[in-house]
């Protein structure tokens, strides 16, 4: 394996202690960091899910619990004691429901009630107009998703919301122009905002940054290189490039939200991995897989746990 062949550790970005990332270091002294280096090795036998499998390796909690497309009427899914006094909301797009399989863990730990808030492809983002809700119904049932979900939120607010949504859509005017380049972070962070506006007073919102988007559909790739992982990998972007994630923790800023971010967990050094150990990552260019966010359980704990507390029952 590539991290154990450089001493690469997904989970720990410096384990040397030598004040710099792992992946930066020159262990073969070749001239080519561990990070590039490491996944110049083939596809690991056993891999977990299978490249056959694994676009169908969704979270559990997705059948019957997300708003397809062309609706708009309110689907929810809640998990935990039904009497809990901690109530949570995770609200988003299938970025929100890909993130359920940890959270879920997350929240029957703690013995709160968690409840699923999702339409496929719909952000979470008043005036925010993307190009899959526009081939789908010129974007109509994603806005009707949108305030029938803050009607819903607001006739019984939970003590918690939790959004998470892709930020990487292609976005438009209503009237159908592109919105390209620096035009797009504006249009996410206004969006944001006004969303936040129309949240209940009395809960505490907590808004996710978004996972790395890689250049090619990594299990295609994967089933073209198998001999060469290195193929399929994504150049990181380091966070000032990030422009619509800053855009959007600046409106969550503004409006008293909090916002966290776990894109390093996901991209544990540069280039961004598709395999760690024998375990897929992705199942598409966008989607983790739920093998993986699995493995994202102790992140989400860390995280969420001092945020939203330990129920006393838990």
């Amino acid at each position: 394996q590539g991290e154990q062949k450089f001493g690469l550790h997904p989970g720990r970005r410096d384990r040397d202690g030598a004040g710099r990332p792992d992946g930066t270091d020159d262990a073969d002294r070749d001239r080519r960091s561990n990070a590039v280096e490491q996944d110049h090795r083939p596809v690991p036998a056993g891999l977990r899910p299978p490249l056959y499998a694994a676009i169908n390796d969704v979270s559990p909690y997705k059948a019957g619990c997300q708003t397809t497309a062309g609706k708009s009427n309110i689907v929810t899914c809640s998990y935990g004691p039904a009497d809990s006094p901690t109530s949570v909301v995770l609200m988003g797009d299938t970025h929100a429901m890909q993130l359920a399989t940890p959270i879920v863990t997350v929240a029957q730990e703690n013995g709160w009630r968690l409840t699923t808030l999702v339409k496929k492809a719909c952000p979470p983002v008043l005036g925010n107009h993307n190009n899959a809700q526009k081939w789908a119904d010129d974007g109509s049932s994603c806005r009707a998703w949108r305030w029938n979900a803050l009607d819903w939120l607001k006739a019984d607010p939970p003590d918690h919301i939790i959004l998470a949504h892709s930020d990487s859509y292609g976005i438009s005017t209503f009237k159908g122009q592109k919105i390209r380049g620096h035009a797009r972070a504006p249009v996410w962070k206004d969006g944001m905002k006004r969303t936040l506006g129309q949240m209940p007073g009395s809960s505490n919102v907590i808004v996710l940054g978004d996972i790395p988007y890689n250049r090619v559909n990594p299990v295609g790739c994967l089933k073209r290189n198998k001999k060469n992982i290195s193929k399929c990998v994504t150049s990181r972007q380091p966070l000032y490039k990030r422009k619509i994630e800053l855009a959007i923790e600046q409106a969550a800023k503004v409006k008293g939200a909090t916002f966290k971010r776990f894109y390093n967990k996901v991209c544990t050094y540069d280039p961004c991995p598709v395999i760690q150990g024998d375990v897929l990552m992705y199942r598409d260019r966008g989607h983790l897989t739920a093998t993986f966010t699995e493995q994202l359980t102790p992140t989400f704990r860390r995280m969420l746990t001092p945020l939203i507390g330990v129920t006393a029952a838990a």
